[in-house]
């Protein structure tokens, strides 16, 4: 397998992140502008961040198995979809705890926050041009064909 190029990544995570950080502030921003005090904004930063920790969770175990077979990226996947899963329940669970916490402002920051990541995660993958058949290297010749 060939590595993709050093910057794949790290395009594909500046270009998801940068915007859904300014929906963050604008989150937090509405969450103050709202009336919803501190605790809002403070919710709605906080989801900003689970959004991009989450999805950057991603980028990050496909960074980390980009050469590897693809049985074993489709499973490191599958661990970090998990773990992913178990710690975003963990966190609303003890969130929910928390009576100063603004679950509303929090909601729709995450809300918006993944919709702006992953539109703009697309649209980082499109402009990026990356090959999706990477071609051989080595000429090969063709299987044989039965009888």
């Amino acid at each position: 397998m060939s590595e993709p190029a050093p910057d794949t990544f790290r395009v594909l995570f500046r270009g998801a992140a940068i915007p859904t950080a300014i929906t963050g502030l604008i989150a937090v921003g509405a969450a103050l502008l709202l009336g919803r005090g501190l605790g809002g904004a403070i919710a709605a930063a906080l989801g900003c961040l689970v959004v991009i920790g989450f999805f950057g969770m991603s980028l990050l175990v496909m960074r980390w198995t980009a050469d590897s077979h693809p049985a074993n990226a489709f499973g490191a996947a599958m661990v970090s979809y998990t773990i992913k899963i178990v710690a975003l329940g963990l966190t609303f669970v003890v969130l929910r705890q928390v009576e100063a916490f603004d679950n509303e402002a929090f909601g729709l920051s995450v809300l918006a926050c993944a919709l702006v990541w992953l539109g703009f995660e697309v649209r980082a993958f499109t402009r990026a041009q990356l090959p999706t058949v990477v071609p051989q290297t080595q000429h090969q010749p063709p299987p044989e064909q039965g009888t």
